[in-house]
């Protein structure tokens, strides 16, 4: 792709690494999450977890902890390894860099807390993981969706569209690096930062909210 790029070797360098980061982090969080307590409960393990004095939420968000924990030791990893290519080839590195990777992370911790309270509403492994991916895709045309929905001239239509996107999380709220270039200082980025985590800790407790119910209402 460098070769492709010609002149704008570094630009596609550094475009192809951070979508690269984020598939990689994306497919960990999501089949991680749907796994996670499934296959403790299919094979009854986790009967023996709660009998201890453990309850389900704190097992859920102890649980859920250690996936965001691993999903950043992941990102860090492969962070590096992107900035480490960008230096060898003569990218310069400025704090857009480091911001990019905290949104990555809260972007992950999101569908992460999403695809755990879909496997435990879905009856498989296998649809957990597709309405998964479903709602990331989604998630990166919230605001398109919404302009639909206002467009639509069927009610019932409008109302379907707007129920997905409540459902849906914003995932443009995190992507930095599609206006690469638009971000004029370090201040703009302190301010999206400080959205975005207010966004993605309201929408992380809904959905860990939503799926200690399920789990509640659980039969083990």
């Amino acid at each position: 792709f460098g070769a492709l790029g010609g002149m704008a070797q570094k630009r596609l360098l550094l475009d192809l690494g951070f979508a690269a980061i984020e598939t990689f982090g994306l497919v960990m969080a999501v089949f991680s999450a749907v796994v996670l307590v499934r296959e403790e409960v299919e094979s009854r393990t986790l009967a023996l977890i709660l009998s201890r004095p453990v309850r389900r939420l704190e097992y859920l968000a102890g649980r859920y902890a250690g996936l965001v924990i691993a999903l950043g030791l992941l990102l860090l990893m492969l962070s590096l390894i992107h900035a480490g290519l960008l230096v060898a080839n003569g990218a310069d590195l400025d704090w857009r860099h480091v911001a990019v990777f905290g949104l990555t992370w809260l972007k992950l911790a999101v569908i992460s807390s999403l695809a755990l309270a879909l496997s435990l509403f879905s009856t498989s492994t296998e649809s957990a993981v597709t309405f998964s991916l479903v709602l990331w895709a989604l998630g990166h045309f919230n605001q398109e969706l919404r302009f639909l929905a206002e467009k639509s001239p069927t009610i019932l239509v409008r109302w379907g569209i707007l129920l997905a996107t409540w459902i849906t999380p914003d995932l443009a709220v995190f992507n930095l690096r599609d206006t690469w270039d638009a971000v004029p200082s370090l201040g703009v980025v302190a301010q999206w930062l400080s959205v975005s985590v207010a966004y993605a800790a309201a929408y992380v407790a809904a959905a860990l909210g939503v799926a200690s119910l399920l789990f509640a209402r659980k039969e083990l």
